[in-house]
């Protein structure tokens, strides 16, 4: 089963089994707790699930970047502010494949005139 699949399988479990525990258990009840965490989950898996296309392009390095980024904010909230805009810098300045410019260049190249285009220009 692909990955995309399995996070929408999640996703889909994660926020039926809270609307479930929403409407079918009592005021006041120890599953409510739980039920704001599943929907926390199915709502950041919804987000992943329609992300995903655009994860699979992004550099190993830079996901374990973003990973120790929000490992350290999770534990030092107040450096935040220093990691967020710094993650930002590291994403401007990352390496970039320059062969994808000369793809582009090659492609918009002028192309040769066609034998009609041509009989036209020499009339």
């Amino acid at each position: 089963m692909p990955s995309r699949i399995k996070i929408a399988v999640i996703a889909v479990l994660c926020l039926t089994i809270s609307a479930a525990i929403y409407f079918l258990c009592e005021e006041g009840s120890s599953l409510h707790g739980i039920n704001g965490a599943l929907v926390k989950v199915g709502a950041v898996m919804v987000m992943l699930w329609l992300a995903y296309p655009q994860l699979e392009k992004l550099p190993a390095w830079l996901a374990m970047a973003i990973g120790a980024g929000a490992i350290v904010v999770a534990v030092y909230r107040k450096l935040a502010l220093i990691i967020i805009p710094l993650l930002f810098v590291i994403w401007l300045i990352r390496p970039r494949d320059h062969s994808k410019k000369k793809k582009r260049a090659a492609r918009s190249s002028p192309r040769k005139k066609s034998n009609s285009q041509q009989q036209k220009s020499t009339e």
